[in-house]
């Protein structure tokens, strides 16, 4: 079961899952980060429900190049 929401692959501090999630709900992600750090710090279960929430995320997705393949200036030709 995952979520319809993806980990960030460039916005994230530990794994993606709070720059995801802020991207999903349209929200700054360091504003997110600071409520998130909060509440763990409070009675919520911060840092379980980051390891559920990392659990049923899907992976950013990571374009992956090989050495074969041509740079993106050489793929300009600039």
């Amino acid at each position: 079961m995952h979520l319809p929401i993806k980990r960030s692959g460039t916005d994230y501090v530990i794994a993606g899952v709070l720059g995801g999630l802020a991207d999903y709900l349209n929200w700054n992600s360091n504003l997110l980060r600071v409520f998130w750090l909060i509440f763990s710090l409070t009675a919520f279960p911060g840092i379980l429900a980051y390891l559920v929430l990392w659990l049923l995320m899907k992976k950013p997705e990571v374009k992956v190049y090989r050495k074969s393949d041509p740079t993106p200036h050489q793929r300009t030709g600039h």
